[in-house]
């Protein structure tokens, strides 16, 4: 199988799962009603356990410049991102948050286009974002009309942004040949560090942790830390560097298409907003992971 088809590959089995996880987040906070702090450190401890039990060697101390870029991506890709897109959810509608989220392969574009003067993306795609956005908006439509609450959408907004910069931090770690398992419990590591103050400022406390004597809670949690986590991240990242963090992105696209797709058939409930959402997302996806040009 070349890289390609790898990345490709990886990058929609990864994207399937992450659409699937609204659900099991959804268990946690809303009905075992732990909070937004104690589920996100619980799925990164869970994940930087797997790792280490899957490749124990340890990955010794980089350059100060690198130590950075690990640093950064835990703060944007577990910290910022998870904590931003579960609060975004208690103040504005999924059907939002979706939309938001999704762009964030057009603002990991843009930094990459400030930091790597060499990178060109071709005219396809733009237009496979344009196309990409209106099928997400019209399947988001399935769920009700879509509402403004700043609060909320800025939050919202302000993940997507956490998001683009780990995609293009993640690049820079992947240009070092680090072994991907390696790579990503520093970046667990990271995100749980920053993850310990934010806890202690919102109020979290350890009795919250009672919430698993339920077993769909305890099952929640586990799917989240090792198949969402442990495992996604490291095909994501994979995928990333068979792709390029820009190309590989615009899969992002499909992410709320898929969650409101199981929220549909888990309801038995499926309409025109789905078919028609779905296959013009499909298809932005399609136009927009055309390779980009360089300058030779």
């Amino acid at each position: 199988m070349s890289n390609q088809l790898k990345g490709h590959s990886l990058a929609l089995f990864t994207v399937i799962v992450w659409g699937t996880t609204l659900f099991a987040s959804d268990y946690l906070l809303n009905t075992a009603n732990l909070s937004t702090s104690a589920v996100v450190m619980a799925r990164f401890v869970i994940a930087y356990v797997i790792l280490n039990i899957m490749y124990p060697p340890r990955l010794k101390l980089q350059a100060v410049k690198t130590e950075i870029t690990f640093a950064l991506a835990g703060l944007t890709g577990v910290t910022l991102y998870f904590i931003g897109e579960n609060t975004a959810l208690l103040s504005t509608r999924p059907a939002n948050v979706s939309i938001i989220i999704a762009t964030a392969p057009m603002f990991t574009s843009l930094f990459y286009r400030l930091t790597d003067k060499t990178m060109k993306l071709n005219k396809l795609f733009y237009l496979g974002f344009v196309v990409a956005m209106g099928g997400i908006v019209i399947t988001t439509l399935s769920e009700g009309e879509l509402g403004l609450s700043p609060k909320g959408d800025i939050i919202a907004l302000v993940a997507a942004i956490a998001w683009a910069i780990y995609s293009v931090m993640i690049g820079r770690l992947n240009s070092l040949g680090i072994n991907q398992i390696q790579m990503m419990r520093r970046v667990f590591f990271w995100g749980v560090v920053y993850l310990i103050p934010y806890m202690i400022i919102s109020g979290f406390s350890i009795s919250e942790y009672a919430a698993f004597s339920d077993i769909h809670a305890v099952l929640d949690v586990l799917y989240l830390g090792i198949v969402a986590s442990a495992l996604c991240y490291v095909t994501w990242n994979y995928a990333m560097k068979c792709l390029t963090p820009v190309i590989g992105s615009s899969y992002i696209y499909a992410q709320p298409v898929v969650a409101i797709i199981v929220a549909a058939l888990k309801n038995m409930t499926l309409t025109w907003h789905i078919f028609v959402g779905a296959a013009l997302t499909i298809m932005g996806l399609v136009i927009s992971v055309q390779k980009p040009k360089t300058n030779e």
